[in-house]
This record gives C-alpha cells, structure tokens and sequence, in this order.
C-alpha cells in the first residue's frame, strides 16, 4: 500500500469512528453479508455477498486485539522497603504494554487472523528488537494502524486455513458463522509455559521463600504442641 492510499485509508476510518454511534450499534440487530441462521425464531439468510473487511478495518481489530501500546506501569516495589521481604516486583517479565491484559507482563498470548488471503501470526512484544518498541508505541498514539498491522504479521498460510466444526474447536452455537469466506477470524493461541517458569522463579526468590520455610516452621511447632494447624497452611499444600 502506497503512502498516499494508506493516509487516504486512516482518513476514512477515522471518519468512520466520528459518524459511528455507539447507541445505534448497541439497538440495532447486525447480520453478516452472506450468512445464513437456520433453526429457531431467528433463523435468517442474507440476501448480499460476501464483503470482506478492507485492510483498515482489519488492522484497527488487529490493534484492539493485541496491539503495542508502550511503557506498562510496573507499580510494584522492586526492593524491600519498610516492611521486610516486600520486593517481588522483578516478577514482572518484560516492561512493555499490549491492548490485552497479561500476568507478569509475560505475553504469551499470540493472535493468529485468518481471512480469505490466507493466515498471520501477530508479533508479540518480544519477537520485535527492543529498539523498534517506542517507534511502535508512537505509531499507535498516532493511529498508524495500518504500518503497525503490516509490521506486525507474519505469513503463515497462503490460504483460509479451515478449522474442525466441532468441540473443542468450534462451540456449538457459532458453527454457523465461524471462519467462512468474507469473515476476519481472530484466533488466540495460550501458550503458558513462560508463565508457569516465571511463577517457579518467584515462588524460589529470597522473599517467597522465607515466608514458605517460616510458615512451615511455625506449623510444625503447633502440631508437636497438640495444636490444629492453621487453615490454609501452606506446609499442607506443598
């Protein structure tokens, strides 16, 4: 896409955002161009073909999906202060934001699109050079959508990449309408091992682990006294 098609482009839709109003959406049933709803009172075909989103659209989806938004705050205590054993805060994994929420700002969450072109993989905020972040971060302030969504996607499929009808793939109720020509199909992928690494390391940090051994002294004691152990022992769990 040209510079000149890209800025006519980012004029249309923030247009588009001006003349939208949320209300109207909110009151107004929306049907899909070519999809048909068969069975029960709602049941309904569409009379149009099939309209794709333009790469616009698509790319302000794919910013509200999993866009770079900058600097995370990281309000955390990164060294014990007054009260003893009270850092932790290097939990955090990396210090860059996205539009979707994650713990420890780990980022393992990846966004795949498929559309009838084919399938994109959306880059998270590690697979980018640490110095490629703030030019991100400024392009989304400016609403540079569609710069940022063709950095961001990598090329997995020349094709719509099909997907089983059936559990646990597709759930009963949106067979319907799920990945068919003309649709944008946003499909995240959870990859938790980074996550679970990261709550290992945490839980063998220097603070963590001193409230770990003393919790389990101090139980312990109470049972040789004859004493319950108190609810929620953490020696009973590990």
């Amino acid at each position: 896409m040209t510079e000149t098609k890209s800025n006519a482009g980012q004029l249309r839709i923030s247009e588009a955002w001006d003349r939208y109003s949320l209300l109207e959406s909110l009151i107004r049933r929306r049907f899909a161009r070519a999809m048909a709803l068969d069975g029960g009172p709602l049941t309904h075909s569409s009379e149009h073909q099939p309209q794709a989103l333009t790469i616009e659209e698509e790319a302000a989806l794919a910013f509200a999906a999993c866009g770079i938004t900058g600097p995370v705050l990281a309000e955390l205590p990164f060294q014990s202060g007054e009260e003893p054993e009270s850092g932790s805060g290097n939990i955090m994994t990396h210090l860059v934001g996205r539009t979707v929420a994650s713990g420890d700002a780990v980022h393992s969450g990846i966004m795949f699109l498929i559309n009838d072109e084919g399938a994109w993989m959306l880059k998270r905020p590690q697979d980018f050079p640490r110095g490629q972040i703030a030019e991100l971060a400024r392009s989304a302030r400016e609403h540079e959508f569609v710069e940022l969504y063709q950095q961001s996607r990598v090329r997995v499929a020349d094709r719509r990449v099909d997907i089983p009808r059936e559990l646990p793939f597709v759930s009963a109720f949106n067979k319907w309408s799920a990945n068919l020509p003309g649709t944008s199909y946003f499909l995240p992928v959870g990859e938790l091992s980074a996550f679970y690494i990261n709550v290992l390391l945490t839980a063998f940090s220097h603070e963590v682990s001193i409230s770990c051994w003393m919790t389990t002294i101090t139980s312990s004691r109470l049972r040789l006294e004859g004493s319950p152990a108190p609810k929620g022992d953490i020696s009973t769990r590990i």
